[in-house]
């Protein structure tokens, strides 16, 4: 063979090898949330030559962040993550690692995502995400050199396109319920406010509607009370909606329930009620310091059985029933003098109620 093609092929080996010889690459992925929003991702991407079976990572980012919660993805669905989060400094701890022996084969793409918020005290601007510590193992338990590469979040304006002043919720024991109240500075296109709650931070469900004020630039005040309230933790938000149908968020709230200590049947609301109205309708609330099995029903002023409106097991807590004013064959009552008689194993009570057309 020629001495000089034979030093080129040797060259080129050599330089092939280096490329793949250099360190794979972990980089966090620049990523934008407004102020006041919620779920907002931070992709996290490998670059390997190598394969990985295991990694660990510190990321750094401000405390005008909230951190949420971190997932796998497709290139590490059957890996299992453990996080570690010092909310005061901005640290998360995470973990990354399969104990069934699956691998993240050479490739590029993103192997984690982190969810933040942006606090509603945040201020528009450009802040650093961090990486640090990073260490990685191969099939063999070997370690793997990474080079981390820094990303940056950037805050922009706010979430609501109404200048929402303040939002509150204040569980009012007295009532059993929750008093939610907020004020807007000014308002543009708003069709209305849908009221959410939920037993967790991420998932929510409608509870009511309060419509908007359209476009105005004075000061508005909202309220909204939650009768249905559930014992323990409950997280509120607001869902601003335009006219337009684009929505935003608003921050979430956390009001703690007080779980009932006796057995308590409250008066029927509204009383007197109408059944001539149409859907008309009146609510009883119990309530239940342990689950227990209820048996609430409907007397005339003789005595006699009108409607059993339920006997089944309650969990704990505050409940309420409606009745529309029909007896168990789905005719309408008339007016008059009814009685309701709430039983348990323990527990009796009766109330009166008026009905009138």
């Amino acid at each position: 063979m020629n001495r000089k093609f034979t030093l080129v092929v040797i060259i080129t080996y050599f330089l092939c090898n280096l490329g793949f010889a250099q360190n794979d690459t972990l980089k966090v992925i620049d990523s934008t949330g407004e102020i006041g929003s919620i779920e907002n991702i931070v992709p996290i991407h490998l670059n390997n030559v190598q394969i990985v079976q295991g990694i660990q990572l510190t990321l750094h980012f401000d405390n005008h962040l909230e951190f949420v919660t971190v997932y796998t993805t497709d290139r590490t669905e059957d890996f299992n993550v453990y996080e570690n989060l010092n909310e005061n400094t901005g640290i998360l701890k995470i973990i990354l690692i399969s104990l069934a022996g699956e691998k993240i084969f050479p490739g590029t793409g993103t192997i984690l995502n982190v969810s933040f918020g942006v606090s509603e005290s945040a201020e528009p601007g450009n802040y650093p995400l961090v990486l640090s510590d990073v260490v990685a193992s191969n099939s063999f338990y070997e370690s793997i050199p990474i080079t981390a590469v820094d990303g940056v979040f950037t805050i922009e304006g706010d979430v609501i396109p109404v200048e929402l002043a303040s939002f509150t919720a204040i569980y009012v024991a007295a009532q059993k319920n929750v008093h939610l109240d907020w004020k807007t500075c000014s308002e543009e296109n708003n069709y209305g406010f849908e009221i959410q709650r939920g037993e967790t931070r991420d998932r929510f469900h409608k509870i009511g509607f309060v419509k908007g004020n359209g476009t105005c630039s004075i000061p508005q005040i909202y309220s909204f009370i939650d009768h249905n309230v559930l014992p323990g933790k409950s997280y509120y938000r607001l869902k601003q909606i335009d006219y337009d149908g684009n929505f935003e968020f608003s921050q979430i709230i956390e009001v703690n329930v007080e779980a009932p200590a006796n057995y308590a049947l409250s008066q029927n609301y509204p009383n007197p009620f109408s059944v001539k109205k149409a859907n008309s309708q009146t609510i009883i609330q119990f309530e239940l310091p342990r689950e227990d099995k209820v048996e609430i029903i409907i007397y005339d002023i003789l005595g006699r059985r009108v409607r059993t409106l339920v006997a089944k097991t309650f969990s704990q807590g505050i409940h309420r029933l409606n009745w529309d004013g029909k007896d168990e064959y789905g005719t309408m009552v008339s007016a008059g003098i009814y009685y309701y008689q709430m039983k348990t194993q323990t527990f009796n009570a009766v109330k009166k109620m008026l009905i009138f057309e």
